[in-house]
């Protein structure tokens, strides 16, 4: 495992913290949702759980909001939420981007746990503009009250990695590494 105590310094300026809301398999943003609806069964889902928005930023980047929409389509597995979106500039990488997605997962017990739904978000990371300058995208369970543990996924060659499940999907869960924060 390796450890990440000499990368603070490879982050320069973050740009905010996008705090996004996401829980089971519906989309809380939907416009099309009401009271009564499916969308207040996972509010209340998301209640339960703890889902929370981040209140440490007040303003999201534009593309941290883009990328948050695009994450936010995703079908989550039970009790995962998104919990934040992080876009930072990468110091050794000059015009790269260092992205941290922090999931709230309280269930889980391992980053091994995260490997699904992490692909499945790099996937979609990968399609967006930030993706197209993402050096390294770190996958964490930091919104979960409190994580029990202090690893992450990552993957620090985002750009080496084509993230669209080929040869398979279980070669591109594969490409985590597990570090710690």
């Amino acid at each position: 495992m390796m450890s990440r105590k000499t990368l603070p310094g490879i982050v320069a300026a973050v740009t905010t913290v996008s705090a996004l809301t996401a829980c089971g398999t519906e989309n809380p943003a939907d416009p099309a949702t009401h009271p009564g609806s499916t969308a207040a069964a996972v509010t209340s889902t998301r209640t339960a759980l703890g889902c929370t928005y981040d209140k440490r930023g007040d303003s999201r980047s534009v593309e941290e909001e883009r990328l948050g929409s695009a994450i936010l389509a995703l079908p989550f597995p039970a009790n995962i939420c998104l919990f934040s979106v992080k876009v930072s500039d990468s110091l050794d990488r000059p015009g790269m981007s260092w992205v941290t997605i922090a999931l709230e997962a309280p269930e889980s017990k391992s980053p091994n746990d995260l490997r699904s739904i992490a692909t499945d978000i790099a996937q979609v990371v990968k399609t967006t503009d930030v993706g197209s300058r993402t050096a390294v995208l770190d996958i964490t369970n930091g919104g979960a009250p409190p994580p029990r543990y202090s690893e992450l996924l990552t993957d620090e060659d985002f750009q080496q990695h084509s993230w669209n499940g080929n040869p398979s999907e279980e070669s591109d869960r594969a490409i985590w590494k597990v570090v710690s924060q």
